[in-house]
């Protein structure tokens, strides 16, 4: 995977453009990436086993939830047990 596969993938998001949130579902190296207590949490978060919260920013609207075929297997894990979560 390179920058450049990975930046293509990433932008298949309706809110790119527009996003801030320092850990992708998308991003083939998210689980590189840091992220503070204090920062946002995409909402696709919710589609690899996240959980609710306060920090979700935005809601899983149709066309995010079609990006679901697009996050990476190595992000598919559930943060709560660890195992790989079907999507």
């Amino acid at each position: 995977m390179t920058t450049e596969q990975n930046l293509e993938n990433m932008k298949r998001c309706p809110q790119f453009e527009d996003c801030s949130i320092p850990k992708c579902p998308l991003d083939y190296w998210m689980n590189d990436r840091v992220e503070l207590p204090e920062d946002d949490k995409c909402p696709l978060g919710r589609l690899i086993g996240g959980v609710r919260g306060k920090r979700r920013k935005g809601i899983l609207s149709p066309s995010l939830r079609g990006m679901a075929k697009f996050i990476p297997e190595i992000n598919q894990v559930s943060e709560k047990t660890g195992t790989p979560k079907a999507i």
